[in-house]
């Protein structure tokens, strides 16, 4: 350590990031897992959740609308906890890799199939970063793991991008 302290520091850097991500995995599973949490309902509250803690952090702007007829659906444990978790890597690209402080997102229900996007009028940069591809691959892997669609678009109105669950309830 005292022979190289920057080496040391970036250590600690990463095993502290390590760490709060374990966390926050564990705390995601035992979520999924309570039978308490079994509707959408408890599940939008979650995603309100995260978005508010992503907004006040990085103050953005994060509107989260979902249609009254999804509340009640009771989608099982696997599938909860996937389409939470590609939400909040989806949300976290756009907020913290492309740096859009503008988010949109509305949870549909077309029976069978649930509508996951999240859109935002600002363009985002052609460059992409490392991190930005691997929080990709972790959604699209997830979105693939429930049968699901997962699409990704950019424009000059603006990004956008959309997760279909098909026959989750």
């Amino acid at each position: 350590a005292q022979k190289h302290p920057l080496q040391t520091i970036s250590y600690i850097d990463e095993i502290h990031h390590k760490s709060h991500n374990m966390i926050i995995a564990m705390d995601d599973m035992l979520w999924s897992i309570d039978p308490a949490n079994d509707t959408m309902d408890k599940a939008i509250d979650r995603m309100r959740e995260f978005a508010g803690a992503l907004s006040r952090r990085d103050n953005a702007r994060i509107e989260l609308r979902a249609d009254d007829d999804i509340r009640t659906l009771t989608p099982d444990m696997k599938i909860r906890h996937e389409f939470l978790l590609i939400y909040k890597l989806a949300l976290r690209m756009l907020i913290e890799e492309i740096k859009v402080s503008n988010v949109l997102i509305q949870l549909d229900y077309q029976r069978p199939h649930l509508h996951l996007t999240l859109f935002s009028t600002e363009v985002p940069p052609d460059e992409r970063s490392t991190r930005y591809f691997r929080l990709l691959e972790e959604m699209k892997a997830r979105a693939q793991a429930i049968h699901g669609t997962l699409e990704i678009q950019y424009d000059d109105r603006g990004a956008a991008i959309l997760l279909i669950c098909p026959s989750i309830f």
